[in-house]
């Protein structure tokens, strides 16, 4: 399970630490790819109103590709598979978004635009699983790799970084495993919300006693 308010408990403490999104060239970057999708994504409240893809998806996916390939970093997107527990819970509560969306359709109809896109915006987003047909295309389009796990994707992660598939690990969730230098000092390589248009970010900590690895609980971003 995943720590809760990881990113909090390390921005209060002052653990993280920018640089250069250079520092990650040369690198075969193993991203969770629904992660990466909810990052990149800006909210479209039309969207939510009349429904299919987002405008910019296409705009957004091959900006970062751009970065990407700026930064000589290679991606490889690791998409999920089939959920084993199922989180939601259909007829348990009233489902409120078609009403919120036809509110914001009323005042719309009253010129009160900015009153509807706010309602409309409440109304839910579009669900990434929705959208990964039209990922895929785009990512094949540019010869990107990808795959699609069979259920949770932090397993084929995990395997990709044991197997020394890619090098760092961007979203995922679950364990993974460091290496302490000499000075029993272990640097894990986080990233911004927006990596790589931005920065990278390092999490330094230290121990006083020898170890040869370090596993890392997070939630949310990261890379190593």
């Amino acid at each position: 399970m995943p720590i809760r308010h990881f990113d909090i408990f390390t921005a209060e403490r002052r653990l993280i630490q920018t640089s250069a999104v250079s520092q990650l060239k040369d690198t075969r970057l193993g991203i969770e790819g629904n992660y990466w999708l909810r990052k990149i994504l800006a909210k479209e409240p039309a969207v939510s109103a009349m429904g299919g893809s987002p405008l910019k998806l296409r705009e957004a996916i091959e900006a970062e590709i751009k970065s990407f390939k700026t930064h000589n970093i290679q991606p490889i997107f690791v998409f999920p598979g089939l959920s084993i527990l199922r989180k939601d819970k259909p007829f348990s509560n009233e489902d409120r978004r078609p009403s919120v969306r036809a509110t914001g359709w009323e005042y719309y109809e009253k010129n009160r635009v900015d009153v509807a896109l706010g309602s409309w915006s409440n109304s839910g987003g579009v669900h990434p699983a929705d959208l990964l047909n039209q990922v895929f295309h785009i990512l094949h389009e540019h010869g990107v790799e990808f795959m699609r796990a069979p259920y949770s994707p932090w397993a084929q992660v995990k395997r990709g970084e044991k197997a020394v598939s890619f090098v760092c690990i961007h979203g995922c969730q679950l364990i993974l495993s460091r290496h302490w230098n000499s000075s029993h000092t272990c640097t894990a390589t986080l990233a911004s919300s927006s990596m790589p248009s931005t920065v990278a970010q390092n999490f330094s900590c230290s121990m006083s006693t020898r170890s040869s690895r370090l596993s890392t609980l997070r939630k949310g971003t990261i890379y190593g």
